[in-house]
């Protein structure tokens, strides 16, 4: 049996079980992806199912009632078989959108021209709500060159200031960036 479909059958399974009072879909959800990486078949839980599921909340139901009403397990897996390949496509556009920002920041860090210009573009990637303690810590600069540098990037149209933080601190966003790990993938790749 096709390895995806031991997948889909497995939720299925799962959920009918449904063996705790509360998070039974969440835990089921989860089951999905870790399934792919106990199989070898994903090297990270990289595959995020939830999203389609959820948006499509009363057909993923309907068809998860079928199966336990009738047994017949073809309209689940047709959706399952559905989302794995929407949520795929999905992971490849905003990975594609990563990475081309990475390389824009990567040219806006080489125009300051600094090593720590360079080292805030992977810290950026990582996290793209940054603060001046954040970049002290991680890069290892003084306050002053990290407010500097967050500066520098906001000229580069990079960052852009959303406001204080919790302890008084400016708080920058790299909000394409955001946006590419958040938002919708086909919205997001137009705004720069």
């Amino acid at each position: 049996m096709p390895l995806l479909v031991q997948d889909a059958l497995l939720h299925s399974q799962f959920e009918t079980i449904h063996p705790f009072l509360d998070g039974n879909g969440r835990l089921g959800r989860l089951l999905l992806v870790f399934f792919l990486v106990g199989r070898g078949r994903l090297s990270a839980p990289l595959l995020y199912l939830s999203a389609y599921l959820e948006a499509n909340r009363d057909d993923y139901f309907a068809a998860l009632r079928v199966i336990q009403e009738t047994g017949d397990p073809i309209p689940w897996v047709e959706l399952f078989l559905t989302s794995v390949q929407t949520q795929a496509d999905d992971a490849v556009q905003r990975s594609q959108r990563i990475i081309e920002l990475r390389d824009r920041y990567r040219e806006a860090a080489a125009a300051i021209g600094t090593p720590s210009a360079a080292a805030l573009v992977d810290l950026i990637c990582e996290n793209p709500v940054l603060t001046t303690r954040a970049i002290e810590g991680r890069i290892g600069v003084s306050r002053p060159t990290a407010l500097r540098l967050l500066r520098r990037m906001e000229e580069q149209e990079v960052l852009s200031e959303v406001g204080v933080g919790e302890r008084g601190q400016k708080r920058y966003v790299a909000q394409a960036m955001m946006d590419a790990v958040t938002g919708d993938a086909l919205t997001s790749a137009a705004s720069t």
